[in-house]
């Protein structure tokens, strides 16, 4: 996005640089602003970069409408006209809209990702042009672009819903007067395919006989051993790939006889999670503890790098996700070497087969949706201790037999961890 211009380095610490727009420069007598954003961390400098440029705006913002409403009112324009006027004279693009959202809360990186994609299509489809200058028609316009692009209509959804969210909140702080997106609708087509598919036990045991687990090889985008565990992890668990990927050494703990991952969202340590349903707390399948899950965290605790994260050779970059550029290794080794074509069978494929194991197991909705942070939209949930008991889930996760996959007649699942 265009704000990240104004994001200046200097000596390992990052600043915000912006120029002051003309007509204010008088008032401040200078022609730009230098403000250090205190951290060497990109990551935490974009955040904190996004949250200020947001309160330069409202800053000159108000200036302007303070000399505005002098001549407004000289002239007796009404307050509706003035409101409209303020929004031409202002100019405020789209790219400007998205910052000032991004800086009304915290949002979850792979959330302002999927934001940043959507207003990039939406300044594909109808230009960075002034936001006030968009009407209905370019609304339209937009939606039925998501539409001719071949987008999943689940991921149309989302861009249209994003775009929404973005302008809405434009309005409710003043900065433009209606929602142009209010009402636009994409239809639900009449026949849909599921996007993800569990894998079949064929599948399984495919995956679980390929060289990263029969042979211990370990490729340079698999990330070290998370090319082995994350895959073990997400079909014992169900967890959610980022969830496992952000996995620390302490996020591993004991209850009264029971190892379990203890998930929290702290973003200030590198921890996101999806929703308040995903903060929660996992068994350990003992299949996890046999194939010797124990010594990884046990060497993870020995690690030099300061947050002490599992799979430490997992990186990002800007604001993806911590396992964007895993996942797309996974996949290509999905393709290329256990030579699964279907495009619906990726690393989500491990979490609806969990979920499938948990029916066919008879473990009852409630506990799998609890182990998984899926939300079961019952309002009995709002009542009672917000954490679920963790000895129930642990004899439910046990009623789960993964034996009979590393018993198949190619599969020879090896740990180096194991003793």
């Amino acid at each position: 996005m265009r704000f990240t211009t104004h994001l200046i380095r200097r000596d390992g610490t990052f600043y915000y640089r912006a120029r002051i727009p003309a007509d204010l420069q008088p008032k401040y007598g200078k022609h730009e602003v230098w403000i250090s954003l205190k951290t060497s961390n990109r990551h935490d400098a974009e955040l904190k970069l996004a949250q200020l440029h947001n309160q330069k705006l409202q800053e000159y913002a108000a200036l302007r409408s303070g000399a505005e409403w002098v001549t407004t009112t000289n002239v007796l324009c009404s307050i509706k006209e003035a409101s409209v006027t303020h929004e031409k004279r202002s100019g405020v693009s789209i790219d400007d809209l998205f910052n000032y959202w991004l800086g009304q809360s915290e949002k979850r990186p792979r959330t302002v990702l999927d934001a940043k994609t959507a207003v990039r299509r939406l300044t594909n489809a109808c230009g960075n042009q002034p936001a006030s200058l968009l009407d209905k028609r370019a609304a339209i316009a937009f939606k039925d672009s998501l539409v001719k692009e071949g987008l999943a209509y689940a991921t149309a959804i989302k861009n249209l819903g994003l775009v929404k969210s973005i302008f809405q909140v434009a309005v409710d702080n003043a900065l433009l007067s209606t929602n142009v997106f209010s009402g636009v609708k994409i239809l639900r087509p009449a026949r849909q395919e599921k996007s993800r598919m569990p894998f079949t036990a064929d599948e399984l045991e495919r995956i679980f006989s390929s060289p990263v687990f029969s042979s211990g090889d370990r490729p340079k985008g698999g990330a070290g051993e998370a090319a082995y565990w994350l895959p073990l992890i997400a079909l014992m668990t169900g967890m959610r790939l980022e969830e496992i990927g952000q996995l620390t050494a302490d996020d591993m703990k004991i209850s009264e006889g029971i190892w379990y991952f203890d998930l929290v969202h702290e973003p200030e340590q590198g921890k996101h999670l999806k929703n308040d349903s995903s903060c929660r707390q996992v068994p350990v399948h003992p299949k996890l503890i046999e194939l010797g899950l124990l010594d990884l965290i046990s060497q993870a605790k020995k690690n030099k790098n300061k947050n002490k994260r599992i799979f430490h050779m997992l990186t990002s970059s800007g604001s993806r996700q911590l396992t964007a550029s895993w996942s797309q290794w996974f996949g290509r080794y999905l393709r290329q070497i256990v030579g699964i074509q279907d495009k619906r069978k990726c690393f989500h494929s491990f979490r609806h087969t969990f979920k499938d194991f948990c029916r066919h197991a008879g473990i009852e909705k409630e506990y799998h949706d609890r182990i998984t942070g899926h939300r079961s939209g019952a309002i009995s949930d709002g009542y009672g201790d917000s954490q679920f008991p963790l000895k129930p889930l642990a004899v439910a996760i046990k009623k789960l037999d993964f034996t009979w996959i590393f018993k198949q007649k190619n599969c020879n699942v090896i740990s180096l961890y194991k003793k």
